[in-house]
């Protein structure tokens, strides 16, 4: 009677074992595809960031001349009187690319917006879409400051250029160029899993149709 009931208690640890290994394998596995569709802490961050200062830029160019110097607004962007003597275009009341610049990052703001609150693949699209945007109008600003002859920094200094024009406004051009890079990848990935679903269930769809 002891050795049955010994046998008993080693096959309802070993049952037990085996049920919880598998539950927590499906657990840890579901973690893990949820992970890989989600945006990591440090892109989370950097979306976050990207909000408050492109609304700060962004309002600043919109609401000239009573943010600059004299205006009512002006505490709230003292800094950019440093960066307005080193950047003209952005105290140029009449350059249109400015001001369109500046509309496109409040759609950027959105988009970081609903990617830090939707989940799954959708929040990888939005801050693929997002990062694009970034980067292709952080090179576009450059580029037309370039074939302008410099119009808006050639009084800088070599010091004054690096510094405070191209050093700031790079970040928006490496680190959208990174986040493309690691959201691509998840996204192709994605897509090709869905397209394996849709032809698995168009072939059992053919099957029953067949039968």
């Amino acid at each position: 009677i002891r050795d049955r009931y010994q046998r008993r208690v080693r096959d309802f640890i070993f049952i037990f074992y085996l049920i919880t290994t598998q539950h927590l394998k499906k657990i840890k596995l579901k973690n893990k595809k949820k992970m890989a569709n989600e945006l990591n802490k440090a892109i989370k961050i950097w979306f976050v960031l990207t909000i408050l200062i492109q609304i700060w830029d962004a309002s600043y160019v919109l609401l000239r001349p009573d943010s600059m110097e004299g205006g009512k607004f002006y505490p709230l962007y003292k800094p950019y009187s440093t960066y307005i003597a080193s950047d003209k275009r952005y105290s140029d009341l009449d350059d249109g690319f400015v001001k369109a610049q500046s509309w496109l990052n409040l759609v950027e703001v959105l988009l970081c917006a609903f990617a830090l609150l939707t989940k799954n693949r959708t929040s990888l699209t939005l801050a693929f879409f997002a990062s694009f945007m970034m980067f292709y109008k952080t090179i576009i600003y450059f580029s037309t400051e370039v074939c302008s002859g410099y119009k808006y920094t050639k009084d800088n200094s070599v010091v004054d250029f690096w510094l405070i024009f191209i050093l700031p406004s790079s970040f928006w051009i490496l680190i959208p160029f990174l986040i493309i890079l690691s959201t691509w990848p998840k996204l192709t990935k994605s897509q090709q899993k869905s397209n394996q679903r849709g032809v698995t269930n168009k072939k059992l769809s053919n099957k029953q149709k067949t039968k």
